[in-house]
Formats: structure tokens, C-alpha cells, sequence
């Protein structure tokens, strides 16, 4: 969750001896943000006021969680059941902004692929790792075999 002070808080639930449970929100060390989704991993994937993009990643050495910074720059992000990670960009495309999805290079470096065909302001993904838009014109939108197609209604 991004509270109203920007913080990062994970909630976090505590086994008592009787049987009852103790849960509470714990806010992340120096993490703050703007825009929030998360995983099937349960980690959560964030966005600060600068569109900087984090997410934690385990240690493989020590089994730690560490958060780290993932090149490019977005206003919204989502992730989908399937692990894929879609942002919208910072360049503005008709609808909004370009919509991108998250893709490894050959030397693990991540590069972004833009979806043509449409922008947007809002976005979401559904279990099978299609995004779905809300437009500046709020039109929503969902990518299907390559292609936007339109979903009557508003949001």
C-alpha cells in the first residue's frame, strides 16, 4: 500500500502463542511512491514521484531482500498472474502515453517494447499478461493477439 505521506507500507501478519493473530502495516525503509501493483510473487513493483521504477529482489547469497532500481521511467505500472510487467511511459502517444512491456535483453539488461497503436494513463494486467488501458479520454482498452480493441463504457 502508498499511504497519504507516499510511504511504502507491507502488511504483515504475526502467529500469537494463544492462536490469535497479530497483523499491522509496517512502512518500507526509504521507499516512497506514486503508483504501486504486485506480483504473483507477492512483491510489489513501485513507482516514486520521479517515475523511477523499483521492486525488490532476493540475495541469492544471503536469502535478504534488497530494492532495486529497474531502468526507464513510467506513470503507472501493473503486473500480471503470468509475471509480465507493463508500464505507461513518459512519451506522448495518442490516448496518453506509450504503453510498454518489460522484456530481457541477451545480457539480462531490461529493455522496454512499445506497444503501438494506442496510449494511455491508467493501466492494468489480467491474468494471461494482457494490459488493460484506461486512455486520457477515459476509453478503456485491452490488448488481444496484438491489437487494442475498445470496451464499451468508461472509467
Amino acid at each position: 500500500m502508498i499511504g497519504s505521506n507516499y510511504k511504502v507500507y507491507k502488511y504483515q501478519k504475526k502467529q500469537m502463542k494463544q492462536g490469535c493473530r497479530k497483523a499491522k502495516w509496517i512502512a518500507q525503509r526509504n521507499r516512497y511512491g506514486v503508483r504501486i501493483a504486485v506480483g504473483p510473487t507477492g512483491y510489489p513493483w513501485v513507482i516514486n514521484n520521479l517515475g523511477k521504477i523499483s521492486t525488490p529482489v532476493k540475495n541469492s547469497a544471503t536469502g535478504k531482500l534488497n530494492w532495486t532500481t529497474i531502468s526507464g521511467r513510467a506513470r503507472d505500472i501493473g503486473v500480471g498472474l503470468d509475471g509480465s510487467v507493463w508500464i505507461i511511459g513518459r512519451n506522448r502517444v495518442k490516448g496518453g502515453y506509450s504503453v510498454m512491456k518489460m522484456a530481457m535483453n541477451r545480457k539480462g539488461r531490461v529493455n522496454w517494447d512499445v506497444q503501438p497503436g494506442m496510449g494511455g494513463v491508467r493501466i492494468s494486467v489480467d491474468d494471461k499478461g494482457n494490459p488493460w488501458i484506461v486512455t486520457d479520454k477515459r476509453a478503456i482498452y485491452h490488448l488481444r493477439d496484438g491489437k487494442w480493441k475498445n470496451i464499451r463504457g468508461s472509467a
